[in-house]
């Protein structure tokens, strides 16, 4: 009876083994199908033209030349945006496939932002020696890639050798797939641009990748809430060796700090402070105190897991078996009793920089988001940091008596430029 009920269990094991292998072969074949429609659709998207003359690149390209004249200025990077817009427009501009990128309605907006943004990337690179290896930019969420698309054609690969797209959205980046083609096509002098999805918030995840890479710098343009945090986070905890270099416009307050907004209404001239609020950031931690953290944690979730008497005490290591009469410790006799509180390990959480959001309410000299921004700055631990005033404003907002004075909806234009 035993040999058929083995005989049994192995035909079942070998079953799910065929089955899992089934599985994992269908999922391979559907992605390489899927892979293949992509570059199929381009391609056809490519190819469909429609009328691209009154396409919005055509109205930037005359803005930003039109000040150019006004200002009389001749900075480097405004000039080579430019020049790439034109030859965008010239490539692409009538493609149906690039129409959600030269057409944009938001698209000037992001080019000024792009060009603060490589302006200070570009002194950055100029003050490095010139024996210091190229770094890839790091484009934290992206959207579609205007930033790294420029960076792509503006720098060249001796300055940044390779850019990475990091946004969590499924986004089209079929134009990024094309800018790509003509690098390997055409043999152009030009960064390579990878096209990650990944969720900033899980920052041991997001650090371990990009530390594979070389020297990084990272741009992240209008993070909204707790995105310009988390940011801050994974630069800090790269280091200032790994990741000498960021560019962060945060955008509106995170939401913790909108809360305590609406909560603490003033009266009488007098703010009603009900709360503290704060919000957190990463500081620098190596690997091997990660790694610690992460294993530590893993022996929590095992202790959690622990069903089997056969298995490994979570406390001593030992063996405590049902048939030997050891059910195991009893609380007060436990080995590590004067400081385990229960039977499994405590959850060990990351390190963290508390900003207290209180003061950006309290300050009356500053507006709430500046106040927020300054905190922001000092949380980045790199040598330089600095606040820059980029002067991109819009009047939309005040043009609407509803968002007159929601200084959290206005257009931000304050940058934050660490670096080591």
């Amino acid at each position: 009876m035993l040999s058929t009920a083995m005989l049994s269990f192995r035909l079942v094991v070998i079953l799910l083994l065929s089955c899992t292998q089934a599985l994992l072969s269908f999922n391979h074949h559907h992605r390489t199908e899927h892979h293949q429609r992509q570059m199929m659709e381009l391609r056809s998207q490519s190819q469909a033209t429609v009328d691209g003359s009154n396409w919005r690149i055509w109205s930037v390209i005359d803005q930003l030349e039109e000040r150019q004249q006004q200002d009389k200025s001749s900075d480097f990077i405004t000039n080579k945006v430019i020049q790439v817009l034109h030859q965008w427009g010239s490539e692409w501009s009538g493609q149906a496939g690039f129409q959600s990128l030269l057409n944009k309605k938001s698209l000037l907006h992001e080019i000024e932002e792009s060009i603060v943004a490589l302006q200070t990337l570009h002194d950055w690179l100029e003050k490095r020696s010139n024996n210091e290896s190229p770094v890839t930019l790091v484009d934290v969420c992206c959207g579609k890639g205007i930033t790294s698309m420029l960076t792509s054609y503006v720098f060249k690969t001796s300055s940044v050798s390779d850019i990475i797209m990091l946004d969590k959205q499924d986004i089209n980046w079929n134009h990024i797939s094309a800018s790509n083609d003509k690098i390997q096509s055409q043999g152009e002098d030009r960064s390579f641009i990878e096209t990650w999805q990944c969720n900033l918030h899980e920052i041991d995840s997001v650090v371990e990748r990009l530390e594979n890479k070389q020297q990084l710098a990272l741009i992240g343009i209008h993070l909204c809430k707790q995105l310009s945090p988390a940011c801050a986070s994974v630069v800090n905890a790269l280091g200032p060796e790994k990741a000498p270099f960021l560019c962060l416009a945060p955008c509106c307050l995170p939401l913790a700090a909108r809360n305590f907004a609406k909560t603490n209404r003033q009266a009488n001239g007098m703010p009603l402070l009900k709360t503290k609020t704060t919000i957190a950031v990463r500081p620098y931690e190596s690997a091997e105190e990660r790694q610690a953290r992460k294993d530590a944690n893993q022996k929590r979730l095992a202790a959690k897991k622990r069903t089997f008497m056969d298995q490994p005490c979570i406390l001593c290591a030992e063996i405590h078996p049902v048939q030997s009469g050891e059910g195991g410790h009893q609380k007060a006799n436990r080995p590590n009793n004067d400081v385990q509180e229960s039977s499994k390990p405590r959850l060990t959480l990351p390190p963290t920089i508390e900003m207290n959001l209180t003061e950006a309410f309290l300050d009356k000299s500053k507006a709430p988001f500046d106040c927020y921004v300054d905190m922001l700055s000092k949380a980045v631990e790199r040598d330089n940091v600095k606040i820059c005033q980029s002067g991109l404003t819009t009047n939309a907002f005040h043009d609407n008596d509803a968002n007159r004075d929601n200084w959290n909806a206005q257009r931000k234009s304050l940058y934050i430029v660490a670096s080591s």
